[in-house]
């Protein structure tokens, strides 16, 4: 049986990462910043253990697929966060010699129409946890995100 997960899926992995500088209102994002962003809002379950959501007391319910391999997962994702990375630059989203140089994403062309509105149709599948996720990413460096999340090392 072959099961789909869109974790996996580098072409939808372009379009989270364009989700996420749109929402982070296009500053400038470390590179494993987005890549925690990403993480946790594939798994958002994975949150209560952030508890970012215990002040609204929001607790969101793991799903059948959840997994205790946080790590593993993280660092697999790590290529097709790459390769999106790659194609975003590639499309001209993205400037690649801040990319380059920083380590950090800044997106330089506008976003379509049509993606604003998917951005929007994502929103409201997730209502329940999607402002307290971003403005939890906004409000924190990625050292506080590290040391709370404890999928990344410096």
């Amino acid at each position: 049986m072959i099961i789909y997960h869109q974790g996996l899926d580098p072409y939808h992995c372009f379009f989270r990462f364009l989700l996420y500088t749109h929402e982070l209102e296009n500053m400038n994002i470390e590179f494993d910043k987005i890549r925690l962003i990403d993480f946790y809002y594939l798994f958002p379950y994975n949150l209560n253990s952030l508890k970012i959501c215990n002040k609204r007391k929001l607790k969101i319910k793991e799903p059948f697929e959840n997994t205790k391999l946080k790590l593993h997962i993280f660092f697999h994702l790590h290529t097709i966060h790459k390769n999106a990375i790659g194609y975003l630059i590639s499309q001209g989203y993205l400037d690649r010699e801040i990319y380059l140089k920083k380590n950090e994403i800044l997106l330089v062309k506008e976003i379509d129409k049509k993606f604003i509105n998917l951005f929007q149709e994502e929103r409201n599948k997730k209502v329940e946890w999607f402002d307290i996720f971003f403005e939890f990413f906004k409000n924190n460096t990625i050292e506080e995100i590290q040391k709370k999340s404890k999928l990344i090392g410096k």
